[in-house]
Parts: C-alpha cells; structure tokens; sequence
C-alpha cells in the first residue's frame, strides 16, 4: 500500500519536495496555514542552492519565466535612501527573485 505524504507549508521546501513527490507519482497533499491570496505581494529570492534544486526538478525554463535574474544588491536607508552597503553577484550565479504568487502557481495551476 502506498503511503500519502502530508507536506507541511508552501513555501519553497514544502514546494519543491511536493514537486519531488509529483515527478515520482507519490501522492501528497500540501497544507498552508495563510491563503495565497495573503501573500500576492509578497517576493521572494532564489539563492544558488535553491536554483539548482529547482533546475534538478526540471523547472529550468519555468524559473527563467517567471523570476528576473539579479545581477546585484543594495541596502539603503528609510530615512533618506542613502546606500548603506551594497554587492555585486557574479554573472554566472543563479540568483533570482519573483513574486511569491507566482511561484506558487507554478506547482498548482
């Protein structure tokens, strides 16, 4: 008898092992405590480690329509928007950032 595995939260772990889970035909089910319609704001990065699990999932094609790459980071101040540090990223790091809604529909939709 097969078992049904409870992923426990949405966001990028409980994601990705759910799209483990569906590439090897294990049935699960996903619970999130906030709707989605909580986070439609909300973005998220995608550091390097997090990119080549994706990548091993398949989801190349998928992360570069729906994340712009960033080439870079700053840190500015509220107050007057002056920079307070910042960094570039190399060019062939896989680094990206996208809305969170969108992420999320890419396994659901």
């Amino acid at each position: 008898m097969q078992k049904h595995i409870a992923v426990i939260g949405a966001g990028i772990g409980g994601l990705s092992l759910a799209k483990a889970l569906e590439l090897r035909h294990i049935p699960f089910t996903v619970f999130e405590k906030v709707p989605v319609s909580k986070g439609l704001g909300m973005g998220i990065q995608l550091s390097p480690n997090v990119v080549r699990v994706l990548h091993s999932l398949g989801l190349n094609k998928e992360i570069e329509n729906i994340s712009h790459r960033c080439h870079g980071v700053e840190v500015r101040s509220f107050k007057d928007d002056k920079k307070l540090v910042g960094w570039r990223i190399a060019y062939d790091t896989p680094y990206y950032q996208c809305r969170y809604v969108i992420f999320y529909i890419l396994w659901f939709i």
